[in-house]
């Protein structure tokens, strides 16, 4: 009797703790090159929010591309310079949850979950190590 209890309670608090979301800022990195990619990651959160191009530009790699959630456009750095601020905000606030972080060498694969209002989905993030500083090449 007392272990049925003790599943019927304690199995509930593991459900209830095992799907909460865990922000980017969060994240327990595990090693320097993680901490970097987060520390990128958050700084373009931040500049998305504010619709900034000027601070989301120096994030991608010259040959970097920042592929549309809408019509899932391409667009290199020249075409995100000539977005406006309504052109980033038009999703709303952005907050990323939950990455998980592939560094192979110089390269590294981040999956998040990225929420906006009610909305919620998974962003791909592609990045490479260049000059000893991490930069965004693709965000799909």
């Amino acid at each position: 009797m007392k272990t049925i209890l003790f599943v019927f309670l304690t199995l509930p608090m593991f459900f209830l703790f095992s799907s909460c979301d865990t922000p980017i800022s969060k994240y327990e990195t595990k090693n320097e090159d993680e901490k970097e990619v987060i520390d990128l990651l958050t700084r373009y959160t931040e500049a998305i929010n504010k619709g900034d191009a000027e601070q989301i530009i120096p994030l991608f790699h010259e040959n970097g591309v920042y592929v549309t959630g809408r019509t899932k456009d391409s667009l290199s750095r020249e075409k995100m310079a000539e977005w406006n601020s309504e052109n980033w905000l038009m999703d709303g606030q952005r907050k990323l949850y939950n990455p998980e972080i592939t560094i192979n060498g110089n390269e590294a694969k981040v999956i998040a979950k990225v929420m906006y209002g009610n909305t919620s989905y998974t962003q791909v993030y592609t990045l490479v190590k260049e000059n000893n500083e991490w930069l965004i090449m693709k965000r799909e």
